[in-house]
């Protein structure tokens, strides 16, 4: 499953992993289906995010610690496809007579019949997308390897304006429910599944031919020159006090080195220091802004005094006081027990016996003044937050552009960095405005809004890239509702589901009379 995302792309995989594991699923009892799915997931999720063991070397956490600690996250995701299959198979009555056996452990890939395959087509890509959207929402949410985003390479990604990621994911669920239901229907159902699929697939092409973008958004003024400057500082030498003054002595440089920019973007943290602590500094880079005719935005560290919050942040810079004034945006969404601790009282003790962060960052306000450039407002993201859609879209207002800063160095040479960008570009996509995205080490980039890569610096490399981006007005329709749509579908499909199964346990007589 793990090769359908970035950096492989294989998205087809993704529709072979979920129509095997569907048809596994509709030949189990509950319990069996439970285990199946919970495999299902310990083996997507171990191959996907093993990358995550790769950031405890920076805290001198040993292997065997790693491996404990992401082993135990990938056991806890697999619970959500786990979850799936037994709440599938309860649905569904499988592992009863019509499947072979009636413990369930019969063959795994015999014939159901037709009303079975019916109501399996129906509530079985329904049911993955919710626990997907329950995984994305629950307990702070998680949302990498959600299967919209491996869409994200196929025609199914025409679908993302219209419904996000979310929608992106039904259409490549529906398409491996209908290949699924092959050989497990009769050869009449099997064609009208895969004939909804063919349809799915025909729509987004559709849409990607017809250009739906410039129906939703238009120009908002004369394009900006925005400039992304890449520092590629090694996270192991990141925080060390001579490499730190270095670190500012290299963006400045990079960054007057290349005049004629609107915007200037440095990743997060590029400032390593509170603010506070470097308020000559600060100054000094107004000053140059002031001088450049350019807004700068910088990744950095703030502390609220009045309420002795600490927060992860973008300041805006353009003169030599603006740091002063409110113009910082504090990121909102905190990566659990790294950012921010839940259940600190439990946690705090454990992490710091390990040697983890035991500090929290204080989220940020819901509602905050945007920040302007070039006579645009900016809708700023920080790292994690850039993985959420509903979110993104909230905070998109009336912004011309979407800047995203963030530092992947935590993860090495590995498919983790490749996996948040490919998700980076979906909100691109979902909410129709070019992305602008300045990283540490790499993938920094400039995304079109249809998901396209403009233009990058490689990365493990000092770099900057320039560009022209024109801002755009006007909202698609996932920016305006966002997950709502696909959430009312979703209730629609199980409807249907719920539907066929209750049509084929009722008695003959009963069905007849009804009809």
């Amino acid at each position: 499953m793990f090769l359908a995302f970035s950096p492989w792309n294989l998205a087809l995989v993704a529709v072979a992993s979920l129509a095997v594991l569907f048809r596994a699923v509709l030949h189990a009892s509950p319990r069996r289906a439970f285990w199946r799915g919970w495999l299902f997931g310990a083996a997507g999720f171990g191959a996907g995010i093993g990358w995550i063991a790769e950031s405890f070397q920076y805290r001198d956490i040993g292997f065997g610690a790693a491996a404990a600690l992401t082993g135990l996250l990938v056991c806890l995701l697999a619970l959500y496809p786990a979850v799936f299959g037994w709440a599938s198979a309860r649905f569904l009555r499988a592992g009863g007579p019509r499947s072979g056996s009636g413990s369930g452990s019969g063959p795994a890939f015999g014939p159901v019949s037709g009303a079975a395959a019916a109501a399996a087509f129906w509530w079985m890509p329904g049911a993955w997308v919710l626990v997907e959207w329950l995984r994305g929402t629950l307990f702070s949410g998680f949302t990498w390897l959600q299967v919209g985003y491996a869409g994200l390479e196929s025609p199914f990604a025409a679908f993302a304006p219209l419904g996000g990621s979310y929608a992106v994911g039904l259409a490549v669920a529906v398409t491996a429910a209908s290949f699924a239901m092959v050989g497990a229907a009769r050869h009449r159902a099997a064609v009208c599944a895969v004939g909804v699929s063919a349809l799915l697939w025909a729509g987004g092409a559709a849409l990607i031919v017809l250009d739906t973008h410039a129906a939703w958004t238009r120009p908002a003024g004369d394009p900006m020159r925005v400039l992304l400057v890449q520092g590629n500082v090694p996270q192991d030498e990141k925080w060390v006090e001579p490499v730190r003054r270095v670190t500012l002595e290299r963006y400045a440089w990079l960054t007057e080195r290349n005049p004629g920019a609107d915007l200037v973007v440095w990743p997060e943290t590029a400032i390593p220091y509170f603010a506070a602590r470097v308020r000559p500094f600060l100054r000094s880079a107004g000053a140059a802004a002031e001088q450049g005719g350019y807004v700068l935005l910088a990744g950095l560290l703030s502390f609220d005094p009045a309420s002795g919050n600490p927060y992860n942040s973008v300041v805006r810079i353009a003169s030599p006081g603006s740091a002063d004034r409110p113009s910082y945006y504090h990121k909102r969404h905190l990566v659990p027990f790294s950012e921010r601790i839940p259940l600190a009282a439990v946690w705090v003790p454990v992490a710091r016996w390990l040697g983890l962060p035991a500090e929290s960052f204080a989220p940020g306000a819901a509602r905050q003044a945007p920040l302007r450039a070039g006579g645009h407002e900016v809708a700023v993201s920080i790292c994690y937050e850039s993985t959420f859609g509903a979110e993104s879209a909230r905070a998109l207002g009336n912004a011309g552009l979407l800047v995203n800063v963030s530092n992947d160095a935590w993860f090495g040479d590995t498919a983790g960095p490749h996996q948040h960008f490919q998700m980076a570009r979906m909100r691109a996509l979902e909410l129709g405005r070019w992305m602008v995205r300045a990283t540490n080490t790499g993938i920094s980039a400039v995304v079109t809004p249809e998901a396209r890569v403009a233009a990058s610096i490689p990365s493990f490399e000092a770099g900057v890239l320039e560009a022209d981006i024109p801002p755009l007005k006007g909202r698609t329709p996932y920016a305006r509702w966002r997950d709502a749509p696909v959430l009312v579908l979703l209730a629609l499909l199980l409807l249907i589901a719920w539907r066929v199964r209750r049509a084929r346990r009722a008695p003959p007589g009963r069905a007849r009379s009804r009809s």
